[in-house]
């Protein structure tokens, strides 16, 4: 819950100081992980953020090289169908069979009642 006091001279803007303080728990408890060592240190400053751009730029390539991929494959899924479905209405079920078979789908013919 959140109280503004009125300005006195001891606590001007007291939810500022509420936001340090947790700020500085943080750090604590950040500098505990962090080397302590110069070399170290620096080395970290200099690899992760390579390592994190690199992160990046793979995770946004993978994602669309996907999405490409999905988009090629459900297109050729429907020229492959429509192929399919246009034999059937020009040369029958039979030869339909034989396409989709060597297209590498299996067709079976239902009798409509």
């Amino acid at each position: 819950m959140f109280t503004l006091a009125a300005y006195s001279d001891d606590n001007i803007f007291p939810l500022s100081a509420n936001l340090c303080l947790g700020l500085d728990a943080m750090f604590k408890s950040i500098k505990s992980y962090m080397p302590k060592r110069l070399y170290f240190r620096a080395a970290l400053i200099l690899v992760f953020p390579v390592v994190f751009l690199q992160l990046i730029v793979s995770i946004v390539f993978i994602q669309r090289h996907f999405e490409g991929v999905t988009v090629q494959m459900t297109r050729t899924v429907a020229a492959e169908l429509d192929l399919i479905s246009e034999i059937i209405e020009q040369e029958g079920a039979v030869a339909a069979q034989k396409i989709a078979r060597s297209l590498g789908m299996s067709m079976s013919i239902v009798a409509q009642d």
